[in-house]
């Protein structure tokens, strides 16, 4: 173990490179409704789910809602499966849902600030947050499914790690320092179901930790990537219980604020439009509200077609 400069010019004597494969890196994608290759694919879902749970459970709080509404197929389609099998399993609206190794992104908590709490909770929230990234622009490059189209959801771990890629992008956005191995697509709805941001920001999208070999990596399927077009208004969304015991009403809204601000450098470039809803009497669950919120972002993108 040797002490490290930080990208920020402070010591870290506890860092060490990190190894390949990163911690989420084979984790699965799992689909639902419909395959983002389908021809009847128009939007899409990607879900990111909290501690301790896993994409399948997350999903079925949306699934039935997100099927009588859209149609498609009302399970999860097969590891094998490269199609849409046809009639009655392709729909308008694939659901994406990333897992985490072990049901968990990272160790410790958000709220984490001594240095050692804090930096191991690296590189989980690195490789996820990578691996949000590689999947939108999967979708986008891959699929042809534009980043307007793309709502983003997460509860919980989910709901931070959604929040902290929305800060990111928005500091990454053509800035001086962005490279292609920076880009941050955003899609244009992100929804942040009881979750708000980390005390100490995690190191992407830099990779300056990473081993040699995932940054050689990273740089060749970079090169192929198309740097897909922002969209020009980004939809944030904070909602949670104000009975939630991990996210008190001030955490969340103290996370707006700071999404607020991020993007008030950003104007010229991306809309960005922040709200906060607090659910009285409401615990740490997904609720009937954040469903509806999903379903209303889906139709605002369908409507436009």
């Amino acid at each position: 173990m040797t002490a490290a400069t930080d990208e920020h010019g402070g010591a870290n004597s506890y860092d060490l490179r990190w190894d390949d494969p990163l911690p989420h890196e084979l984790s699965p994608i799992k689909y639902y409704l419909s395959l983002p290759s389908s021809p009847s694919t128009k939007a899409a879902v990607v879900l990111i789910h909290g501690r301790g749970d896993n994409i399948n459970d997350m999903v079925d709080c949306f699934l039935p809602t997100l099927h009588r509404r859209f149609g498609g197929y009302e399970g999860r389609f097969d590891d094998d499966d490269d199609n849409d099998g046809g009639e009655g399993r392709q729909g308008p609206v694939a659901i994406v849902g990333l897992e985490a190794r072990d049901n968990i992104w990272y160790p410790e908590s958000h709220n984490a600030v001594e240095q050692m709490s804090a930096a191991n909770n690296e590189p989980y929230q690195y490789s996820a947050l990578d691996k949000l990234r590689k999947t939108l622009l999967d979708l986008t490059n891959t699929h042809g499914i534009p980043l307007s189209n793309i709502v983003l959801g997460g509860f919980s771990q989910g709901g931070i790690l959604s929040d902290t890629y929305l800060v990111a992008g928005l500091g990454h956005l053509d800035g001086a320092k962005s490279t292609e191995l920076d880009l941050v697509p955003l899609p244009a709805y992100i929804l942040s179901f009881a979750g708000s941001l980390f005390k100490t920001p995690p190191r992407f999208p830099a990779r300056s930790y990473a081993s040699a070999e995932h940054q050689e990596q990273v740089l060749a399927a970079s090169k192929s990537l198309k740097s897909p077009a922002q969209p020009k208004k980004v939809t944030a969304r904070l909602l949670c219980g104000l009975a939630d015991p991990y996210f008190p009403e001030e955490e969340i809204k103290s996370a707006a604020a700071t999404i607020v601000k991020a993007s008030e450098a950003r104007k010229s470039q991306i809309d960005v439009q922040v709200s906060v809803g607090l659910e009285p009497n409401a615990p740490h669950i997904i609720t009937p509200r954040m469903i509806a919120a999903l379903v209303e972002s889906l139709e605002e993108i369908l409507g436009a077609q």
